[in-house]
């Protein structure tokens, strides 16, 4: 079964405890500072720090006489890449070079499986469901317009179907590479995935603007063509998901 063990992943006694009673086969970490503009922030680099890359080694440490107990696997994201691609699709073992400091704490994190052989890395790029859509859809109800990239792209992928992707892979963990790209097959702009959004929501998309430049200082760089190749997922026997499948599914089950 699948439990929330509840971890306050900077108190490494406390990790230490919980995992030692809990005795899992397989621990995903799922803690993440990932707000990108956040993790700029000087004065927020070392709790970024703690949680996307200390708790991951606190995790994967092992048992009295080096023996592992549990597989650990970390969610990591496509901003471990420079975003240079002109079409993204970054494969598995593309060179890694992140523009912002959140990209750099989980290639660091990533680099952990050099030193721990109990880890694995699973990538994903943008996912969403509503509750992360919130402000958005909630701006197209009150009929405001709101300005998106041209220039972003990502690999949008629906929470669900992310999750069941992970499972089908959780479930097969032993004959799984040490990393894998689990996201969607499209790469699109924002303005392009907020322009389906509205059209299939049935809002009016003249409320989509493009937005063609970078905003003003105050935001972290950010690449501009991120996004993931999930072929070798394919070939894995992993189902292949569209953006659009997503939001399909996300405005069904709000009729």
């Amino acid at each position: 079964g699948v439990i929330d063990l509840g971890i306050d992943v900077t108190n490494y006694l406390e990790i230490q405890r919980v995992v030692k009673y809990h005795k899992p086969d397989v621990v995903v970490h799922l803690a993440s500072k990932s707000n990108v503009d956040w993790c700029e922030k000087r004065e927020n680099g070392q709790q970024a720090i703690d949680v996307n890359f200390s708790s991951v080694a606190a995790i994967c440490g092992p048992r009295g006489g080096g023996q592992y107990s549990h597989q650990v696997v970390l969610i990591s994201s496509d901003h471990v890449f420079p975003g240079g691609f002109w079409s993204g699709k970054y494969k598995e073992d593309d060179n890694r070079n992140p523009l912002n400091f959140y990209g750099t704490t989980k290639v660091a994190a990533e680099g952990l499986t050099t030193i721990y052989d109990n880890l694995k890395i699973v990538r994903t790029s943008y996912l969403f469901d509503e509750n992360r859509l919130y402000w958005e859809i909630d701006g197209m109800k009150k009929r405001y317009s709101q300005e998106f990239p041209t220039f972003i792209r990502r690999t949008f992928m629906y929470l669900p179907h992310f999750v069941i992707s992970l499972m089908q892979y959780l479930k097969q963990i032993d004959e799984m590479p040490n990393i894998l790209h689990l996201s969607g097959c499209d790469s699109v702009s924002w303005y392009e995935f907020m322009l389906d959004l509205v059209q299939k929501y049935g809002y009016d998309s003249s409320l989509i603007v493009p937005r063609k430049k970078d905003l003003a200082n105050g935001f972290a760089p950010r690449g501009k063509n991120l996004g993931l190749n999930t072929s070798l997922a394919m070939r894995l026997g992993f189902r292949k998901y569209s953006y659009l499948d997503g939001i399909k599914e996300m405005t069904k089950n709000n009729e």
